[in-house]
């Protein structure tokens, strides 16, 4: 009887620890620690993390630890730098709550990137596929014949495939002289048109192909292009639902040049109307972003909104972009009047064409998608009289590279500008703005690495020389 009873002791204790030591595991998990008055004090979680890791967290000024670490603070409002030799420092002010985790992630930039040389005979006219992960170009200055046309350069993370370089897919034809031939992907990524006034054909990326062998699709293009809308539309109804019912008007009816982040959780887009998002969409998530801001949209101005915390924040536009907008609206409406000008007097003018991405998915409210089988004539969107100008649609459709100087990279969080003073790299809620490179470049083409270790740019650091223009990459790791 008495070993009994001792044995149901030692496991009543046994049990008793266990659920003591739970509690004061879980108490202390959300920040609980004693403080000077031996009274237990609920604390704020700062969670410090970088890429690169190993850098030294500062909080209000003060060494504290080395990232990635778990800092328990009073609850508060906090100045947090992350800081490593040969890279830009990272500032943030955030706010930490009792017993709620806050996360300070830092990507760290190098302070002088180093560049490598991608090509060596010449880029002309890099085109980025709609998955970003291959780019063709065309190249004229080999020094052998047969070598010269169009390449495609994967950009796999692949060291090994890196250092194969780029494959060449065409030889150059005269059917296809650079200046007059325009190029597009297909929605796929898995073929190429080129179309010049000679001719239109669809190029497998993966191989060389004979341009005078392959078939000539120009009477097909209208069937081609209808086809590829079709495919791009049901992509973006699936992106577009993901989003909040207000954000999905917004991106319908108040804006144009709606671009997804890779990973489909926020959407970068032009106001075209002014108005204003309500608060608290979605309920509100412990630990969110705390940086102010801009629910308020303006005509005009670029945004970002973040569907995982219900945030919005706009870009700061520099004068020289500024410019650049209000040149391209002076340009339209030059068109426009133009066009109407025209139109009465019958003549026949070229004017300028620029195009604004409106999405085409409009009709998400629709129960059932449109197909192309039972309403051909809503996948015309995209298409103009000619050729050239429906091809521009689509570039633009699939990359903000041709539209505006902002666009994503690949982490989804970092907005990418660039401008004739150099190239940028800033958060989504506008903080941490560096410029990773301030050399001579073209600055109608920068575009970052599947990975985001790399951006690649084209440049000719022989400037008035005979050397051709190549792509080089930016290494930003």
């Amino acid at each position: 009887m008495s070993y009994a009873r001792s044995r149901i002791l030692w496991t009543s204790f046994a049990l008793i620890t266990i659920a003591l030591g739970t509690y004061v595991a879980i108490r202390f998990a959300q920040g609980y620690r004693p403080n000077r008055s031996n009274i237990v004090g609920g604390n704020g979680l700062l969670v410090a993390n970088s890429e690169p890791k190993g850098a030294r967290v500062l909080v209000n000024g003060r060494f504290l630890s080395a990232t990635d670490d778990t800092l328990y603070l009073d609850p508060g409002e906090y100045d947090v730098e992350i800081q490593k030799d040969g890279y830009f420092p990272w500032r943030k002010s955030v706010l930490l709550e009792q017993e709620v985790v806050t996360q300070a992630n830092a990507l760290l930039f190098p302070t002088a990137p180093g560049l490598t040389p991608l090509t060596l005979s010449g880029a002309r006219n890099p085109i980025p596929s709609p998955d970003g992960q291959k780019l063709v170009y065309y190249t004229a200055s080999s020094s052998a014949a047969t070598k010269n046309g169009y390449y495609v350069h994967d950009r796999v993370d692949d060291q090994l495939a890196f250092q194969r370089g780029p494959r060449q897919i065409t030889r150059t034809s005269s059917l296809f002289p650079v200046e007059d031939t325009r190029v597009v992907w297909s929605p796929d990524s898995t073929q190429i048109m080129l179309s010049s006034p000679q001719k239109t054909v669809l190029v497998d990326p993966t191989k060389l192909n004979e341009l005078e062998s392959l078939p000539d699709v120009s009477f097909q293009v209208s069937t081609i292009f209808s086809q590829w809308e079709e495919e791009m539309y049901q992509r973006d109804r699936e992106r577009l639902a993901k989003f909040p019912v207000e954000i999905q008007w917004v991106a319908t009816a108040s804006a144009v040049n709606v671009y997804f982040s890779p990973d489909e959780d926020r959407l970068m887009y032009t106001a075209t109307e002014a108005f204003t998002l309500p608060e608290h969409i979605l309920p509100v998530k412990p630990g969110s972003n705390t940086q102010v801001q801009a629910r308020t949209t303006e005509i005009g101005g670029i945004y970002i909104y973040d569907r995982d915390e219900d945030k919005q924040f706009k870009l700061d536009m520099d004068e020289q972009y500024l410019t650049w907008l209000k040149d391209q609206a002076e340009q339209a409406t030059a068109s426009a009047a133009t066009l109407a000008r025209n139109a009465n007097t019958q003549e026949e003018t070229e004017s300028v064409y620029n195009p604004q991405k409106k999405l085409l998915s409009s009709d998400l409210f629709r129960s059932r998608p449109l197909t192309l089988e039972s309403s051909p004539s809503a996948f015309t969107k995209l298409q103009r009289d000619n050729v050239q100008d429906t091809i521009m649609n689509f570039l633009t459709y699939h990359s903000p590279l041709f539209t505006h100087k902002y666009q994503w990279f690949p982490n989804s969080w970092h907005i990418i500008h660039h401008s004739e003073e150099g190239i940028t790299i800033e958060e989504a809620d506008t903080t941490n703005k560096v410029r990773v490179y301030s050399g001579p470049y073209d600055n109608t083409f920068v575009y970052p690495w599947p990975n985001g270790s790399r951006l690649i740019i084209r440049t000719n650091f022989n400037q008035g020389s005979l050397v051709p223009v190549n792509l080089y990459t930016i290494d930003l790791k």
